[in-house]
């Protein structure tokens, strides 16, 4: 099974692979050395609120499994847009995608129709961030971040596709 994991402050992914044995544990095993402060850090599965302890198998769609390791079991998310912000706590595993849903409709009471016309801006660099990525890939060292929302390019009218 191909394991990619994203690790708190990283926001590249790396992959490892497990073959029979596919637990949490054997999957720290392999992580060790190449995951600085491992021992400290829990592993969660994408978009789970809760960490995976090491007799936990590791699910998988298709052979293929996304995780977290952070060691933050939450993260404060700080979403501005319009003069206004919102604040909620996440699972460091929790993608963006989700987070920018729950700041659109939620957050700012604005229609689920309209999600797909707001991305998140990284509010330290004004750098689009990525939908798939984890909320814990921007959190590193405080376990919180903040984001800009703000919407997407329109040419003539119509949503062009984020980069």
């Amino acid at each position: 099974m191909d394991v990619f994991v994203q690790c708190g402050g990283v926001r590249k992914l790396r992959l490892f692979k497990l073959e029979s044995d596919l637990t949490v544990a054997a999957l720290r095993r392999q992580m060790a050395g190449d995951i600085e402060g491992l021992a400290q850090c829990q592993i969660f599965m994408e978009g789970d609120d809760s960490p995976l302890g090491d007799e936990h198998a590791i699910d998988s769609t298709g052979g293929v499994a996304y995780v977290h390791v952070n060691r933050c079991r939450r993260v404060e998310v700080t979403v501005r847009f319009s003069g206004h912000k919102v604040k909620r706590d996440f699972s460091p595993a929790q993608t963006l995608a989700h987070v920018r849903r729950w700041a659109v409709v939620k957050g700012f009471g604005l229609g689920r129709d309209q999600v797909g016309d707001y991305l998140l801006l990284d509010a330290g660099t004004g750098e689009r961030a990525d939908p798939d990525a984890h909320v814990g890939a921007f959190a590193s060292p405080c376990c919180s971040m903040t984001f800009d929302l703000a919407p997407t390019d329109r040419i003539n009218g119509h949503r062009d596709a984020p980069s």
